[in-house]
């Protein structure tokens, strides 16, 4: 039965379906990414314990908080 309840749900280009989706929101995340570590960058720029954080590099995960950034 479940089976039958999960038929609905099923899509043979699901991969295609998350890749188009994925290209859609791809410059919004590179948008919002940059963002968020330019304002890091401005916030801990004078921390010498941040002196490895760079504007223009990736986020290190424990500038957020936690690994998973639930805490922003």
């Amino acid at each position: 039965m479940g089976e039958i309840w999960r038929f609905n749900y099923e899509d043979e280009k699901f991969p295609d379906v998350v890749d188009a989706l994925w290209e859609d929101l791809k410059p919004f995340y590179e948008e919002f990414h940059a963002y968020v570590r330019f304002k890091l960058h401005q916030k801990f720029k004078d921390d010498p314990a941040a002196k490895d954080f760079k504007a223009d590099g990736l986020i290190r995960a424990s500038v957020l908080g936690n690994m998973w950034a639930q805490s922003w």
